[in-house]
């Protein structure tokens, strides 16, 4: 059977299907986040100032709900940046890094999710640096340490007589 090649249209399809629940599900932990910042025992489905800005919470959640399904989507339609053979790594990650870093900068102001200051800004982007950095070197290890294991299994196996399946 043939296998169809993947068009633009699949992997837009793909992105959606993908990044609307994970951005939502990720506004969700923002949310509970924002909470326990807040200290007060109540659960806010959405920072104060976005209920504020919307003028209701069911304005809010809604507003909340599609920015994060966007970023979401941006986030993983940002995946094809690794398939571009023509950019070396480092334009890679810093094109990868600037994609996702807009989406969540500019859904994150839309949201109010960091205070509209330079220090909410500046925080909002060393919080979104650590994290970057800590997921993309954890997966940099997993593949070296992937590679490795492979390396191993090609250098025994080239040691290993051939033995054809007839003789077992």
């Amino acid at each position: 059977m043939e296998k169809k090649e993947k068009t633009p249209f699949h992997f837009f399809i793909y992105s959606i299907a993908m990044g609307v629940p994970a951005g939502i599900g990720i506004s969700s932990v923002i949310t509970l986040c924002i909470s326990y910042a807040i200290n007060d025992g109540s659960y806010y489905p959405v920072p104060p100032a976005l209920a504020a800005a919307c003028g209701s919470i069911l304005k809010a959640v809604l507003v909340q709900t599609l920015v994060s399904a966007l970023i979401g989507t941006v986030s993983v339609a940002a995946a094809a940046i690794w398939n571009t053979d023509s950019w070396n790594l480092t334009q890679q990650i810093l094109i990868d890094f600037a994609v996702r870093f807009g989406a969540i900068a500019g859904g994150g102001w839309l949201c109010r999710w960091y205070p509209h200051t330079r220090t909410g800004f500046v925080s909002m982007t060393v919080i979104f640096a650590v994290i970057y950095i800590g997921i993309w070197v954890s997966q940099w290890l997993l593949h070296r340490r992937r590679i490795r294991q492979i390396n191993e299994f090609v250098m025994t196996a080239q040691h290993q007589p051939y033995e054809s399946a007839e003789k077992k």
